[in-house]
């Protein structure tokens, strides 16, 4: 979900053809690759909540770090490009990370055990979940963030950090994919 009380927004969804080669799917994860996430998770419900809830005047909405994060998703297309061929499969973090994880799983036909301790929330996240206004479950199940999580073997992980430190994207391994 998606609005704005201010300037006019559009929509675009592409459709088209691609070479099998350039593309990543949901599915390929394998027993034992590692799941990993870019950014940080859970920034964008927070956003929306404030977004929904009208908590602070509108004129501070703009200088809002959770706003901007909802409002303002982060575009990976060039890190995706640079990594793809290391990558075994990959989703955006539209659904929630639980979700959109377990349809990596599913769509590999494998399970995937996530550590909660390692899913990278930000310094400003961090403490709203001290107040207790969000839970951890709260942040992981919501969608919107617009991150991407994606499977890669551990010989590839050094690759794939190189390529995150060069494009200055966060990456965190937060779990691994199982044979079940």
């Amino acid at each position: 979900m998606s609005s704005s009380s201010g300037t006019v927004s559009f929509s675009v969804t592409a459709i088209g053809e691609g070479f099998k080669k350039n593309l990543l799917f949901r599915r390929g994860a394998k027993p034992n690759e590692l799941l990993c996430v870019t950014g940080s998770i859970g920034d964008a419900k927070i956003g929306l909540d404030l977004l929904l809830k009208k908590k602070q005047e509108s004129k501070n909405f703009k200088k809002n770090y959770f706003i901007k994060k909802f409002l303002n998703p982060p575009f990976r297309n060039d890190f995706i490009r640079m990594i793809r061929h290391k990558v075994s499969s990959c989703i955006d973090i539209s659904d929630g990370l639980v979700f959109d994880s377990s349809k990596l799983a599913v769509n590999s036909k494998c399970g995937v055990n996530i550590n909660s301790s390692k899913i990278p929330i930000s310094l400003k996240a961090q403490e709203i979940l001290k107040k207790k206004y969000f839970s951890l479950i709260d942040l992981i199940n919501a969608g919107d963030d617009y991150e991407l999580a994606f499977s890669v073997s551990e010989k590839n992980l050094d690759f794939i950090k190189n390529i995150a430190n060069i494009k200055k994207v966060k990456v965190s391994v937060i779990g691994k994919f199982t044979k079940e």
